[in-house]
């Protein structure tokens, strides 16, 4: 029966918001139930770190402009510290972990085969229209970004499956780029771009790979002009009457959403606004800064909700102190982990996804805290009794 459970978990996660969520509380509170807490006092100062991660975030969140409000969305909303304990169960039970890992591999060939269902049937093979899967196309393209940077690190690693899988995660690679080819997403791709090419670097590879590695980049990146033209586009930044901005909408819209929350952030630089809080109170200081300033800023893919960063967003809702808390320990884990050769790519590529989406205040967040907590697990060294 446990092994059904966390097979559904995996097979959820890429289908349906509605049943991951469901299984996702299931298996938290499964987890919390199975974890042995009187062996806290002897896990490793990183473990130690993660489990406070949530309590902490709760707490800060009492101080911010959002007060209590925003210590209960965190409450209900933002739970996906918490994926630590049933990772911890997974973590010493093979079956189960196993079966978990099948259903996210069953759950991205399912998605990536509804992205290309999409593609033909609303778009008949001739729109330049982004294609998203069952999610929304940023959230989609960064779980492909992910997935790729996985699989290519499972694909090269010698002998680490058998021929079998291998030709499994082969087609699931082929199809996760195709659809990521659809999305049109830069910022996925540069994560994509920025995890694959860690992956050669912490597997050492020979330069063979590399120049392999380069030209399956050029083909897919210069053979096609939209995904080209909207990485390149990252990179058109100026400064025009004193601020700084782009031609590109997508662009200037981000960097005044950055120049605005940094303005108001200095007024909150501690606590933040709090969780799920920025949109009234953005709304509020804009008003004060009269309508010149409002002009300026807002008039060009303006967001009130988030910030379109996910380093950004985190430090205006949550603030300084959590965020250096949070991030601190996010980097010194990476260190820690650095020899990982299949999570520490996965990591990079979300670190470069983050500057460009929200992901770490969204439900999307689940991910980061998933590798975060698989690499700090295979860091024991001998099971925790």
């Amino acid at each position: 029966m446990v092994q059904v459970l966390f097979g559904l978990f995996g097979l959820s996660f890429l289908i349906s918001k509605s049943a991951f969520t469901l299984l996702y509380t299931v298996v938290v509170l499964f987890g919390l139930f199975k974890f042995k807490w009187s062996i806290v006092p002897r896990l490793p100062v990183l473990e130690k770190a993660l489990l406070v991660l949530f309590p902490v975030a709760i707490a800060l969140n009492f101080f911010s402009v959002g007060g209590s409000g925003a210590a209960l969305e965190v409450l209900t909303r933002w739970t996906w510290p918490l994926i630590y304990f049933p990772f911890v169960y997974l973590h010493e039970n093979k079956n189960e972990r196993i079966l978990f890992f099948k259903g996210l591999g069953l759950s991205l060939l399912i998605a990536c085969l509804y992205s290309f269902f999409r593609f033909s049937g609303e778009f008949d093979f001739d729109s330049s229209a982004r294609v998203s899967s069952f999610w929304d196309i940023l959230r989609w393209a960064y779980f492909l970004a992910v997935a790729i940077t996985i699989l290519f690190s499972i694909l090269i690693k010698t002998d680490f499956i058998d021929a079998k899988t291998w030709k499994f995660v082969c087609l699931l690679l082929v199809m996760a780029v195709a659809s990521l080819v659809l999305t049109s997403s830069r910022g996925a791709w540069m994560g994509a771009l920025a995890g694959t090419f860690c992956v050669l670097i912490s597997q050492r590879k020979s330069l063979k790979y590399y120049i392999g590695y380069g030209v399956l980049v050029f083909l897919i990146l210069f053979s096609n002009t939209g995904i080209r033209h909207r990485i390149l586009s990252s990179f058109d930044i100026k400064r025009e009457e004193g601020k700084i901005t782009s031609e590109d909408g997508s662009n200037a819209g981000r960097l005044h959403m950055w120049k605005v929350a940094t303005d108001l952030y200095q007024e909150v630089p501690f606590f933040g606004v709090g969780f799920n809080n920025s949109k009234y109170t953005l709304k509020d200081f804009i008003e004060k800064q009269g309508p010149e300033y409002a002009q300026r800023y807002t008039k060009i893919e303006y967001s009130y909700n988030d910030q379109h960063s996910s380093y950004m967003t985190l430090l205006l809702q949550f603030g300084g102190i959590y965020f250096i808390f949070l991030y601190g320990f996010f980097l010194v884990a990476t260190y820690k982990a650095r020899r990982d050769e299949i999570y520490i790519p996965a990591m990079m590529c979300t670190y470069v996804v983050y500057f460009f989406y929200s992901a770490i205040v969204s439900f999307e967040a689940v991910v980061i805290f998933g590798l975060i907590s698989l690499m700090i697990l295979k860091l024991r060294k001998i099971p925790i009794k």
